[in-house]
């Protein structure tokens, strides 16, 4: 598998982007493993809604949403309390 460098990654468009939040922080003060988690699915669901024409009523409307079999996740530095967080989505 190849992976994408920190540029290459950097030319996505940003679908979301935040502050870490305290509650966000695990014991050993960094940003807690499940919450990189939570963030791209957040990202990926704002990307379905925006520009693959999935608003808020396309479930109720049409009974289907969507499902991700896979998610990648690629750590280039430790977040803090307070850091900026941003989170790009490639549909593969």
């Amino acid at each position: 598998m190849i992976v994408p460098s920190y540029e290459q990654v950097d030319q996505l468009p940003r679908h979301l982007q935040r502050t870490v939040p305290a509650e966000f922080i695990d014991e050993n003060g960094h940003m807690n493993i499940g919450r990189y988690l939570e963030l791209g699915g957040m990202a990926l669901w704002l990307r379905c809604q925006h520009e693959l024409g999935m608003p808020k009523e396309y479930i109720e409307q049409r009974g289907l949403s969507t499902f991700t079999a896979e998610h990648h996740l690629t750590y280039h530095s430790e977040l803090l309390e307070g850091d900026e967080v941003s989170v790009r989505v490639r549909l593969v």
